[in-house]
């Protein structure tokens, strides 16, 4: 193990990423979640210059449908997160790429409903910026959809119910608030 601060200096030929220092890790990981949003908004922008918007959204539901799986999957198994309920959702969406670009708070009020607060949104944000109005169908639409999608992986029945209006109305609201819960079936 090398402890390295940075790659300034020369050429590694059996350069590994367990050579970098702790800290320059964390910079990385933080990188490559920069750079797994940047990817994803850039074919999405491909297809919609290609095809339309409509064409685009359609594709970008079905990739992050199969995406989902395939991330909490990994997740799941590289961090031993056994358990299927909201709290077990909450610890793997933690480590996704997307929320950790983000801000937001997560609490855990019992193993089966938790309440998750993004207070910035690197989507959201750009989105509002390019002044088109895209955000409304995508954060009204699409990211509830994907949450499920992410949520599915531990249990069907983790649903989301909005606590804020989506998109927001103003950028001093959160970007979106939800209350996350196991669907108990009424039995009576």
């Amino acid at each position: 193990m090398r402890d390295l601060r940075d790659y300034s200096g020369e050429f590694i030929p059996d350069l590994q990423l367990s050579d970098f220092s702790h800290a320059t890790l964390v910079q990385i990981l933080t990188l490559y979640s920069q750079l797994y949003i940047a990817m994803d908004g850039f074919w999405y922008l491909a297809v919609m210059e290609k095809y339309g918007n409509e064409e685009a959204l359609a594709c970008d539901m079905h990739a992050w449908e199969r995406a989902a799986k395939y991330e909490m999957r990994r997740i799941t198994e590289a961090l031993n997160i056994k358990k299927r309920d909201v709290s077990s959702f909450m610890k793997a969406m933690q480590l996704t790429p997307w929320c950790q670009k983000m801000t937001y708070s997560m609490e855990i009020i019992d193993p089966d409903n938790a309440v998750f607060t993004v207070t910035y949104c690197p989507t959201l944000d750009a989105l509002e910026k390019e002044g088109k109005g895209r955000q409304i169908p995508i954060c009204a639409e699409i990211e509830p959809k994907i949450l499920e999608w992410y949520a599915a992986f531990f249990n069907p029945e983790i649903k989301f119910e909005g606590l804020s209006p989506l998109p927001r109305k103003s950028k001093d609201d959160v970007c979106c608030k939800w209350s996350i819960y196991k669907k108990v079936d009424n039995l009576l």
